[in-house]
């Protein structure tokens, strides 16, 4: 179910509970997010950062360092 090149609705469900995700795309953002996982964000008003999984630790960081509720995905290859 989980490991691919496309975040699916149920990687997106494990970030219940988050204000914003930050979604980490890969070090050359190859990955994307499906249709359906961008639906379910978008019905459970979770806020999505789609950034290079470089940028995407770094944004993380931020957010939780300014105490938003943040959750993250990496893909961690290309």
């Amino acid at each position: 179910m989980f490991g691919s090149h496309s975040f699916k609705k149920e990687e997106v469900e494990e970030l219940k509970g988050a204000e914003v995700a930050v979604i980490g795309l890969g070090t050359n953002a190859r990955a994307h997010l499906s249709e359906a996982a961008k639906s379910y964000a978008q019905e459970c008003n979770l806020e999505l950062l789609l950034l290079p999984s470089r940028e995407a630790v770094s944004r993380l960081n931020q957010l939780i360092e300014q105490g938003k509720r943040a959750a993250a995905i990496f893909h961690i290859t290309c």
